[in-house]
């Protein structure tokens, strides 16, 4: 495990094990080629975009895109994706079986993960996703 700067706190004393994180898992992804067509019902919200659609998987799949009109920095759009799929992973037992495209308008880097998941609920309990 390797040990470094925290990114929670900002302070480099305190040691951060890379394997406290965790991603959602592979089979939960959807992949999206370079040119993909993702047809669906599109749903606008204050800071996300949704594009739904059924699937006939046995689970739901997500996939986030974070433009670089929202963050010029890769940093910060990926962690603005890594939030967002935290929170979906969370929501994993509440979520139909669809496919979801996020499409984050607004740059994120400046609210705490607390405030992330609270929008991104919000957006998913109006769009009518969560069960």
């Amino acid at each position: 495990m390797e040990e470094g700067f925290c990114p929670k706190d900002g302070k480099k004393d305190e040691p951060f094990l890379a394997a406290s994180r965790s991603m959602l898992p592979r089979e939960y992804r959807l992949s999206l080629g370079k040119s993909a067509q993702f047809e669906g019902q599109r749903l606008w919200f204050d800071f996300f975009d949704f594009v739904v659609r059924p699937n006939e998987a046995k689970k739901p799949r997500f996939a986030v895109i974070v433009s670089r009109r929202v963050a010029k920095k890769a940093v910060a759009r990926n962690r603005a994706r890594r939030l967002i799929f935290k929170v979906l992973e969370n929501l994993l037992d509440q979520i139909d079986n669809i496919d979801l495209l996020v499409i984050v308008k607004r740059n994120l880097g400046q609210f705490r993960s607390q405030e992330v998941t609270l929008f991104l609920k919000e957006a998913l309990t109006k769009a009518g996703v969560l069960k």
